[in-house]
């Protein structure tokens, strides 16, 4: 059996964090020209610039109701196909309050099959999602209830296939990647 890996270190005992997500930012691949250091090239683990396109690009914030948002990593191979491990990358947004803008922002982003993820987690670190190969909105919709307190509102659930799990992005310029 080939030895396509060697380990340098294990991962040691840290304090304990918090689960959730926190903010959500999207953006389309194509806006941004620049993320550094390449993962080709990361030695880290943490992306420390992103410069968006000519054109006024940016993140866009969407805002999902309080601690409901969360976002799934999962590994996964096939031996059987000589494949190595590919990371499943899914983001679920649940949105409050079905109303034209809310559903004009969803037509358009189901229409893009390469979209980034930026998120904001409890414990205040930045991570990007769909970074290589883009995320798509595969599945989501409205939610109407059947109760005057039930929830009226959109699931966005975006879902790509990366080669590298997600990166920790550290940059200094995050208040002029993002429109408020």
């Amino acid at each position: 059996m080939a030895i396509c890996t060697t380990w340098t270190s294990g991962v040691p005992k840290t304090c304990p964090g918090y689960g959730g997500t926190s903010r959500i930012w999207l953006a389309t691949r194509s806006s941004v020209s620049v993320i550094s250091p390449t993962v080709s090239t990361d030695a880290t683990g943490i992306i420390t610039s992103i410069t968006m396109g000519a054109t006024p690009s940016f993140f866009y914030e969407f805002v999902p109701l309080k601690d409901s948002a969360f976002i799934d990593q999962n590994e996964t191979k096939d031996p059987s196909k000589g494949t190595g491990p590919v990371w499943e990358q899914v983001v679920t947004i649940p949105l409050g309050k079905n109303e034209t803008s809310t559903r004009n922002a969803i037509k358009l982003l189901a229409k893009d099959d390469d979209v980034l993820c930026l998120e904001l987690n409890n414990n205040g670190t930045y991570w990007l999602y769909g970074e290589v190969r883009g995320l798509s909105m595969n599945s989501g919709g409205t939610k109407g209830g059947t109760l005057i307190n039930d929830r009226n509102g959109w699931d966005v659930v975006l879902t790509g296939l990366e080669l590298n799990p997600a990166r920790e992005v550290q940059v200094t310029n995050l208040a002029a990647l993002i429109n408020v």
